[in-house]
């Protein structure tokens, strides 16, 4: 980078001079002075919402956590056993194995950790933008950085089976461990209450069912989870994502001027291309559906309360689930490879022969922005930017696994998945 670099904090952002880091507000409001980044190429051909912007770096080592939080009650919560097992939830499921399969520095694997965190540094950069008095500051941190404490094992990859056959999911297990009904949830509970903080509070504005200032940082359509989530999800597809800033992206949302809508629109076409190009596409919408149908069949080998362990709690027990996720990455990537190259050809028989395909309903999502809608209140942000969601059937690719996993069981020695950078 040529010119002039300023810090906004110091950890998350790749920082160097001035020697003294300015105010938050004062670091934003030169948002516009940074000079363009020249990025790789793989970069610029995904097109950058944000080419001003430094990298950002979606991982806080201790010396940043400390430093960004320095209120007691939000150092006791990271530090509680509730948010500390969050480390051991990743962030997509069984996706993170399919594309970090080695969690290797250039392809770090995320989990629940990292993302809550981010989604808190969020809550605190905009509470500096906006001016938010400490009690609503230290209410907003709480329920950012408690927002998905009740995820369970493989994340939404198991979320779906759990809600069908015990009733759970991972709305319900966030508001029980905040409010101290299950045994991880007793410290956090213990802390909001010793500092002051209403536990059901936190769980309406986590809900989207608050009515407190600043209420839309968690209920608009576009919110500070959303915001980390998705560029969280970019970096699974470039090695040095820059297509979109969450700093950035909140400061859009605390100062809305045409540019920040134009970076607000960007952002909105960035979700859609990451649901429907990555999450939703047919290699990860595949993965889900086979450990979903897995899970679901073999629905006798858990129970409610396995939603509440570490992934290599519950991998350790369910040995064929483990088997089935190590073998699953290359299976779908072959089949799906294969049945692209019969497609080429054009020859329907061809992509018949190449791989076993099941059509199944899978989901999609819809985004549209509304233009003429002004951006003058938080209820706007609903009616610009609008998204619908729907199903179709699609191929479900990588059966074999599946076929593999019945005929040979979990015997025998298997790969260990936790040989891996968290």
């Amino acid at each position: 980078m040529t010119g002039r670099q300023i810090t906004i904090w110091d950890f998350g952002v790749e920082t160097a001079e001035p020697p003294h880091a300015p105010a938050m507000a004062e670091a934003f409001e030169d948002l516009a002075d940074w000079a363009p980044v020249s990025w790789p190429e793989e970069a610029r051909a995904a097109g950058d919402l944000f080419p001003e912007a430094p990298r950002f770096r979606f991982r806080l080592d201790d010396g940043a956590i400390a430093q960004a939080f320095p209120q007691a009650l939000h150092r006791e919560l990271i530090a509680s056993p509730g948010f500390q097992r969050l480390r051991d939830i990743s962030f997509l499921g069984v996706i993170d194995r399919l594309f970090h399969p080695n969690g290797k520095p250039s392809f770090v694997r995320h989990n629940r950790y990292h993302h809550s965190l981010g989604v808190a540094l969020l809550a605190v950069s905009y509470c500096r933008l906006a001016g938010v008095q400490p009690r609503d500051r230290d209410l907003l941190i709480a329920a950012a950085l408690l927002h998905d404490v009740g995820h369970g094992p493989l994340s939404h990859t198991l979320e779906p089976v759990f809600a069908d056959r015990f009733g759970i999911d991972h709305h319900a297990a966030t508001a029980a461990v905040i409010r101290g009904e299950v045994p991880i949830g007793r410290d956090v509970r213990a802390a909001l209450d010793r500092h002051g903080v209403d536990p059901d509070e936190v769980v309406a504005l986590i809900a989207r069912r608050s009515n407190r200032p600043h209420a839309h940082l968690f209920s608009g359509p576009i919110n500070i989870d959303t915001i980390d989530g998705i560029c969280r999800a970019n970096t699974y597809l470039h090695r040095a994502p820059v297509d979109a800033h969450p700093l950035i992206s909140v400061l859009a949302l605390a100062r809305v001027d045409r540019a920040g809508v134009r970076r607000l629109d960007g952002f909105w076409r960035l979700k859609e291309r990451i649901y429907d190009s990555f999450i939703y596409g047919d290699v990860c919408r595949s993965a889900d559906a086979l450990v979903q149908r897995h899970v679901d069949q073999t629905i006798d080998r858990y129970r409610a309360e396995d939603f509440f362990l570490t992934e290599r709690a519950l991998l350790g027990r369910v040995r064929d689930l483990q088997a089935l996720i190590a073998i699953l990455v290359g299976h779908i990537h072959a089949d799906f490879r294969a049945a692209r190259a019969a497609a080429a050809g054009r020859k329907r028989a061809a992509v018949e022969a190449a791989v076993p395909v099941e059509m199944v309903m899978g989901r999609e999502r819809r985004f549209t922005i509304e233009p003429d809608v002004v951006l003058d209140s938080p209820e706007a942000y609903a009616r610009r930017y609008r998204e619908v969601k729907t199903r179709r059937k699609r191929p479900l690719y990588g059966l074999s696994a599946l076929a593999a996993i019945a005929a040979e069981g979990a015997g025998g020695r298997q790969p260990d998945l936790f040989g891996v950078a968290a």
